[in-house]
């Protein structure tokens, strides 16, 4: 985390398909986790 977040620890960072993203938003990363299977899951 520190090489990509230049040493800061606390920023959020999500890895997807192997790339760093610093500080997503949290529709962004709902949207790149796969749909879930099997019966149906409420999403909060």
């Amino acid at each position: 985390m520190r090489a990509v977040n230049d040493g800061d620890e606390t920023v959020p960072t999500v890895f997807v398909a192997g790339r760093p993203h610093v500080n997503p938003e949290p529709a962004w990363v709902r949207s790149q986790l796969p749909l879930p299977r099997g019966p149906a899951v409420a999403r909060v």
